[in-house]
């Protein structure tokens, strides 16, 4: 491994929160009563959400790799869920809550492992991401 593990408080924070994007994605899909903030930030176009970390984040060197690792993964999750809610719900409902259960247990996760100061490595996902953060 070429990159560090020196995370400071402010990159777990932000590592973390980056993980709530796919998190709300699988919440939207259950009838959950959202707090109002939430609610308005799930209102907001998430193709809008994904550009603006990607030109704003992922394209700054000047932010830490641990935090474009992290940003760039749950953007990743939320393809995954998006796709999963496209393919698997048109074939079976249940299927499509199982996938929308297990991407949110990958996005906690990841958050937990985050948070302890660590990359959340999820097999080939996380491998295409430092691929993808150190070429960015």
């Amino acid at each position: 491994m070429s990159w560090s593990n020196n995370f400071t408080v402010v990159d777990r924070f932000y590592g973390c929160l980056a993980y709530l994007l796919p998190l709300w994605g699988v919440l939207g899909r259950f009838p959950i009563n959202m707090p109002p903030m939430l609610k308005l930030v799930y209102g907001i176009s998430p193709l809008a959400i994904v550009i603006a970390l990607y030109f704003f984040v992922l394209k700054n060197r000047k932010i830490s790799r641990s935090i474009r690792f992290n940003v760039l993964q749950a953007m990743l999750l939320g393809a995954v869920h998006s796709l999963c809610q496209i393919v698997i719900g048109a074939i079976s409902q249940p299927l499509l809550i199982m996938a929308s259960l297990a991407i949110g247990g990958v996005c906690v996760y990841s958050m937990v492992i985050t948070a302890q100061g660590k990359y959340a490595e999820i097999k080939e996902l996380s491998k295409n991401t430092h691929l993808w953060v150190d070429n960015i």
